[in-house]
Formats: structure tokens, C-alpha cells, sequence
């Protein structure tokens, strides 16, 4: 059997002079860049071999016709033959790609039979495939509804992150788990963590971190990382991607359904990252430190475009061993995975190497976890007052904040609320203490960015604070507050956006204004130092105003002074932004200094004011004119109509469907003289609408009576006549009175048994009774 090459060499080699392995060396480099050899010479193409044609010598050097028309051959399909002729010492080696198509029916992906070739030959044919392409990410935007729901979503998970990371806080003070634990610390350790008090604070504070260190290397030795911990939560844009990666958390998550599961899996010494942080802090609780559990909580995020997050194939050169000689595998019972290997290998003779039986991977593949923990413990230095970080399983870091946070493009972590538990299960956000930018890039991550979030931020952790501040929280407090006020100015365009302190000008919305224009540093927009660079003034956020036009300011109950410029002019919005000319229409915008209370025009001799529609506009109570009164009771108009009086509806307000709003009624506003009189009729109407509920309800229920009383006349009277079929006659009458009549049998009135009678008399005339009827 002999196989054939097509070799590209300027000179003509023998093959006794060049062994075997640098021809194959040779081969591979000039297929990766013909160019390197002679860049001159047109790129050549490989000419392929038939049946018909003569099959040439190892040692010839002729070499292959390449492509007259000058056309790009590099997408070409390529056609390799192995003849069954070939010589085994001949055989070249060449990496081919094995990504194909979807098959055609009755067609086997990657072998079909060439014209004018034997039936023991194979022919693979190679073409770019089409999943090469690199897939795009899909992003769309959210809708408002969408957006308020994932804000919800994201407190409520929130709130469910802060009660687990307390209950396993709580696990931690577990008596029987502490004594466990606190087998592996010698007392050698267990002094070092407790230096005495009367050596100098210096001493006590070295002593301290360093038996800190040895304690997380003890720690480290014993403890094994089995399983993955807790993970950055991506919203899905489909129901597969959900089914699916929800299947693969539930296979793969560390559980505990009780406190019981918990003690014993502690007693393994293994387990996930975060279950290492939280044994490390039972661990320092036990050798008498004042330790705290940390989490970096993981929330849903509630911002930002849906994602499919699902990582995509990368395309691999693939290739395939195969021969003719091979019969014992049919080529119509191969998988799609036997045909597209995972990795790289090279046409050869099966025959050469001993045929190894494929190996199915059945384990399922670890999760990637991020390089930042998402637990880890905090312990107080008593001789410096401070919480030192302690991580002895991820970052094996001691007293180094900064290595906590994790980049933005971490698909496994996100720092945006770092909670600290401490032993008495009380907790305070130290979020501060490990981001380098709280204000200019955690901060947009956080509830605080949606309206009255940091009231509501506030309010959740308001559960688990302490009743009382000691003195080491309130330093804590200070330090904290101190770090986020020393915040430096940001470097980047974007992180001005919603700053807390600082703003840009090209950042402002519609309705804001920067007045006064103090300019307190400048950005660079282009590279530094280069020709183009730019730089845009900073102004401070308490610089920048709220602008509304003179119509929203009147909906607020103020009116714009006499004599005021506008601050800011922007086009009208909907259609009003054009004129009868056809020409563009501004809004003059004004701030709140340049307007007044609005005052209304007074009510005279009982004569309300109204606007041209009609009615009166109470969008506050400061704009119920001067000597009158808002009645906002629902019969106000009909108790002024009974009156008499002089009286207009009042309008609080628009409820807006689309670009038209509608007038929300609510009361009447009338003389303030006529309130007491408006009070009586009023209460007289309340009356006569709760006399006739009374009157209709009376009625319901003498109407279900009568039904009631009728369908037991009816099933009394079935009854006697089944009574007189039985007894095969006629009943007397001395019988039918005692049956009732067909209903109940009459009492004696002297025997108190009149009220029956009386009842269904009343019944009866309910046909002649109705409402307002006596």
C-alpha cells in the first residue's frame, strides 16, 4: 500500500538523503504557510489523484500544477485519497478538520464514494463548516413592566441571602461543632490568638495576626474542597437555558436541609468553599476570637439587557483515522461524536498503533468557580480595635481587603453587598471596606440606584442590628463614611454617570441643569497626552437642579415669577412639538427658585372660580381658593344640588393611558359658609342609602323564605301521596290535618304555636309587598 505527497521544496530532495521524520516536518510546515518557502511562486494547488492516474515514486519531485486562473483555493474543498496500493514506509502525515454539515440522508457525514475510484478506496471530503462562524450574543432590551419585576425579584432575593447567611452564622456557635474543630489548633495557636494583656499593644497585635496565619494554614492542611459554592445568578432569555442550568446548580450544589446535615458533612472536613469560610469562623469561635462570617451576596441583578449567557462551542480542527483496511467498523453505525473527535489528530493507518476501545466520559465536569471568595471570616484585633480579613481557602489572604473584589467581567462573582454577621447574629454592610469604587461603580449595582432604595436597603437591615452601638461600631461606623468621602474623582467617562458626587454635563437628563456653573476638575475624553485629547469640566451633583416647564410646576401647586428667563429650553415632546408653520416648538424649563406658591383667585359672595373647562384644579390642598372648602365626599355634588349652592368639581389629578390624560373628579369645592349645611344633607343622604340597602336586603331574605317555604310545601305534599298510594285509599281529613295540611300541622294558639302561621302568612304576602309599599 503506498501513499503519495505532493511536497513543494525549491530543490530536488532524495529521500535517502532526508530521513522520514523531517519529510513529515517539512510537509506539515509548508501546508501551515506556503509562503515561507518561496514567496514568489504562486500558491499552488494539490493536485489530486484518480484512480487513472499513475501513482509516482517516493523520490519524485515534480511539482503540482497550481491554479492558472489565479483563484483563491483556501475555501476549496479539498479531497485526500488513501489507495490501498501505497507503501507503509511512504505515509505523510496532514491535519484535516472533521467539522461537517449536518448529513444528508443515507449519506455518512465525511465519506462518500468517488466517480471512477475502487470500492476499497475512501475518499473524506473536507469543507468549512457553517458552525465555525462565531456565535453572536442576542441582546434586547426590557421593558418597564420587566424592569420593576427584576427590581422586585432582586430585594426578595435579597432578603432570602441575608436570612441564610444568619442561619449559618447561627450553625457556627453550635457547642459540639466548636469542640470538633478545635481539635486541630494547638494550644501554642490558641495562645498566639490570645496574647496577654500586659504585654505592649505592638507585641500583642504582631502575635495576633501571626497566629492567625498559622491557625489558616492548620485549617488549610485538613480541609478539602469537594464540591462548588455559591455563584453570580445571570438572568436567561429562553426556558432551555433556565431547565437547564437550574438542573446542572440542583446536581452539583452543596444542600443542607437542617442543622443536623450540617454538623455531619463538618465532621468530613470537606466540602465547598463557603462551607470551608464558615467551619474556619466556628473554628476562630471556638479558641475564644471574636469572629465574623462575611458574604459577598449574590443577588439577581435588576439592571441591564438579557443575555444569553450560554457559552458557545469553540471550533477546534478536528480530524479523523481512518483507512480501507478498516472492516470491523461499519461506517453507517458510527456516532456523530466518532466522527468529530475533540481534539486535533492526524490521518493514519489504524493498523500502525494498536486500536484503543473510545472512552466515554460519565462523570459529570467540574464547574469553574471564580478566583474571589464569596465567604470568608473577619477577626478582631482587640490591641488595634479592628476587623482584620482573614481567607485561608481561595486568596490565602490575611489582612488584605483589596484582594476580595472581583473584576466586572467575572461571570461567577459580583461584589455589590458584602454583609458581616457577627456571633450575637447581628449584621452590618461593609460593602466600603473591599470595593475600590462604592460611588463610581458598586453603587450602580446596589437598590440604592431605584427610587426610595436606600430607604429601603436601610429598613432590611434595620432587623439585624444591634440594640445598642458599642464603641469599636461606631470607629467602624466613622471608618467606613471616611473611606467612601475619600473616594477619588473617577478616571473613566462612564463612571460619572449617576455619581453621588460628581456629574458631567453630556450625563444630564432632560429635566436637569447644572446652576451655578462651578467647575471643579476636568476629564480627559482621549488618550492622554495625545493631539486630540479633550477634556470636559466636572460639576458637583449638589450643582445640578431639577427644570420643569411652567405646566408641571402649576400640577405641584407653584407658579413661575414674573419676569423669570428659563434656564434650559428642550423640543416639545409629542404634538405639540410642532407648530401650525411646521416649525420646531421648545419647552421653556424653569428651577424651583424661580417660582412662587400659586395662589388662587378668591371665593366672593359664594361664587367659586373656574378654569375654562368648567371646574376647579386642586392638584394640592395649597390651591383651594381663600374662603372655601375641598368636600371630597362622593355625594357632595347632589347634597349642593339640593342646597342650591354655587359649587365646581374638583380635579386632583390625571390618570394618563398612553399620550392622553384623563381628569381624575374627586369632590366639589364650595363656600366654606355652606360646610355645615353640606355636613347635614350629607349625612341625611347617608342615612337614606343605608335605609334602602336595609329595605333591599330585607327583601332579598323574604324572597329566599319564600322559596325555601315553598319547596318544602311541595316535597310534604310528595310525601303524602306516597303515604296514600301505600295505604291504598283516600286520606280523611282528620289524616291531612294531621300531616300538615301538606306542610305543618296548625297549633293551638293558647299552646304558643302561632309564630308558624303568622311566618308563612307574611310569606305569602310578600307578592303584594314590595319596596316603598306598606
Amino acid at each position: 500500500m503506498r501513499q503519495t505527497t505532493a511536497t513543494s521544496s525549491g530543490k530536488q530532495r532524495d529521500d535517502n538523503d532526508i530521513p522520514a521524520v523531517y519529510q513529515e516536518m517539512l510537509a506539515e510546515a509548508e501546508a501551515r504557510d506556503p509562503h515561507a518557502f518561496d514567496s514568489t511562486r504562486q500558491i499552488k494547488r494539490r493536485r489530486v489523484q484518480t484512480s487513472d492516474s499513475p501513482s509516482r515514486t517516493p523520490g519524485s519531485t515534480k511539482n503540482d500544477t497550481s491554479d492558472a486562473r489565479g483563484k483563491d483555493v483556501s475555501q476549496a474543498v479539498q479531497t485526500v485519497y488513501d489507495s490501498p496500493s501505497s507503501d507503509e514506509s511512504d505515509m505523510e502525515w496532514e491535519e484535516v478538520d472533521l467539522e461537517q454539515k449536518s448529513p444528508q440522508a443515507g449519506v455518512v457525514p465525511g465519506l462518500s464514494p468517488a466517480a471512477g475510484q475502487d470500492e476499497d478506496s475512501i475518499q473524506i471530503t473536507l469543507d468549512a463548516p457553517a458552525a465555525q462562524r462565531q456565535k453572536t450574543v442576542s441582546r434586547k432590551p426590557i421593558s418597564n413592566a420587566e424592569r420593576k419585576l427584576r427590581l422586585d425579584l432582586h430585594k426578595v432575593h435579597l432578603l432570602c441571602l441575608l436570612r441564610h447567611v444568619q442561619i449559618r452564622n447561627l450553625w457556627c456557635n453550635d457547642d459540639v461543632l466548636q469542640g470538633f474543630l478545635k481539635q486541630m489548633l494547638p494550644r501554642r495557636i490558641i495562645s498566639l490568638l490570645n496574647p496577654p494583656e500586659d504585654k505592649p499593644q505592638h507585641v500583642r497585635s504582631t502575635t495576633f495576626v501571626d497566629g492567625l496565619n498559622q491557625a489558616s494554614e492548620a485549617f488549610l492542611r485538613r480541609f478539602r474542597i469537594t464540591s462548588p459554592g455559591i455563584q453570580r445568578p445571570h438572568w436567561a432569555d429562553n426556558l432551555e437555558a433556565v431547565t437547564h442550568k437550574a438542573e446542572s446548580i440542583m446536581a452539583d450544589t452543596e444542600v443542607f436541609l437542617s442543622k443536623d446535615d450540617f454538623l455531619a458533612q463538618a465532621r468530613n472536613l470537606q466540602g465547598s468553599r463557603d462551607f470551608g469560610a464558615q467551619l474556619f469562623c466556628a473554628l476562630l469561635r471556638s479558641a475564644a476570637v471574636e469572629a465574623r462570617l462575611v458574604c459577598s451576596l449574590q443577588p439577581l441583578p435588576f439592571s441591564g439587557a438579557v443575555t444569553d449567557r450560554t457559552p458557545a462551542k469553540k471550533s477546534h480542527s478536528q480530524s479523523i483515522a481512518t483507512s480501507s483496511d478498516d472492516r470491523e467498523i461499519s461506517t453507517d453505525k458510527r456516532s456523530p461524536s466518532d466522527t468529530a473527535p475533540s481534539r486535533t489528530r492526524r490521518l493514519a493507518r489504524p493498523h500502525l498503533a494498536p486500536s484503543r476501545p473510545r472512552k466515554v466520559a460519565t462523570t459529570r465536569p467540574a464547574r469553574r468557580e471564580s478566583s474571589y471568595p464569596v465567604f470568608w471570616v473577619e477577626a478582631f484585633n482587640e490591641s488595634v480595635q479592628k476587623w482584620i480579613p482573614v481567607d485561608p481557602l481561595v486568596t490565602k489572604s490575611l489582612a488584605k481587603a483589596f484582594k476580595f473584589e472581583p473584576p466586572s467581567s467575572d461571570p461567577y462573582n459580583c461584589m455589590s453587598y458584602v454583609v458581616a454577621f457577627e456571633e450575637d447574629a447581628s449584621a452590618r454592610d461593609v460593602t466600603r471596606r473591599y470595593t475600590k469604587a462604592f460611588n463610581a461603580k458598586t453603587r450602580k449595582l446596589r437598590v440604592e440606584t431605584s427610587k426610595n432604595g436606600e430607604q429601603w436597603w436601610l429598613r432590611a437591615l434595620r432587623f439585624y442590628e444591634k440594640p445598642f452601638l458599642e464603641d469599636r461600631d461606631e470607629a467602624e461606623i466613622s471608618e467606613l463614611t471616611a473611606k467612601s468621602a475619600a473616594e477619588p474623582m473617577p478616571r473613566n467617562i462612564q463612571d460619572f454617570k449617576d455619581h453621588p458626587f460628581y456629574a458631567l454635563e453630556r450625563h444630564l437628563r432632560r429635566n436637569e441643569v447644572i446652576l451655578p456653573r462651578r467647575v471643579i476638575g476636568q476629564v480627559s475624553l482621549g488618550k492622554s497626552g495625545s493631539k486630540h485629547e479633550k477634556l470636559e469640566p466636572v460639576y458637583r451633583r449638589s450643582d445640578v437642579h431639577i427644570v420643569r416647564s411652567a405646566d408641571k410646576w402649576y400640577r405641584l401647586g407653584r407658579d413661575v415669577k414674573l419676569g423669570e428667563q428659563p434656564l434650559k429650553r428642550v423640543p416639545a415632546s409629542g404634538q405639540r412639538g410642532f407648530n401650525d408653520e411646521g416649525t420646531a416648538v421648545e419647552t421653556a424649563m424653569y428651577a424651583l427658585s424661580q417660582t412662587e406658591v400659586y395662589t388662587p383667585p378668591p371665593i366672593v359672595n359664594g361664587k367659586v372660580p373656574r378654569n375654562g373647562y368648567g371646574n376647579l384644579d386642586i392638584y394640592v390642598p395649597s390651591m383651594i381658593p381663600a374662603g372655601g372648602v375641598h368636600i371630597t365626599h362622593p355625594n357632595a355634588a347632589q347634597a349642593a344640588r339640593i342646597l342650591g349652592i354655587d359649587y365646581a368639581d374638583a380635579v386632583v389629578g390625571f390618570n394618563f393611558k398612553g399620550r392622553h390624560g384623563t381628569a381624575v373628579f374627586e369632590g366639589v369645592v364650595v363656600a366654606e359658609e355652606c360646610h355645615d349645611a353640606m355636613r347635614a344633607v350629607l349625612a341625611g343622604l347617608d342615612d337614606q342609602q343605608e335605609q334602602a340597602a336595609s329595605d333591599a336586603k330585607s327583601m332579598e331574605m323574604l324572597r329566599l323564605w319564600k322559596t325555601f317555604l315553598l319547596k318544602l310545601r311541595i316535597a310534604e305534599r310528595v310525601k303524602a301521596y306516597a303515604m296514600e298510594e301505600d295505604s291504598g285509599g283516600e286520606m280523611t281529613d282528620d289524616e291531612m290535618a294531621e300531616m300538615g295540611g301538606g306542610f305543618l300541622p296548625e297549633s293551638d294558639p293558647d299552646e304558643g304555636g302561632g309564630f308558624l302561621s303568622e311566618l308563612s302568612h307574611e310569606v305569602d304576602c310578600t307578592d303584594d309587598v314590595g319596596p316603598g309599599k306598606t
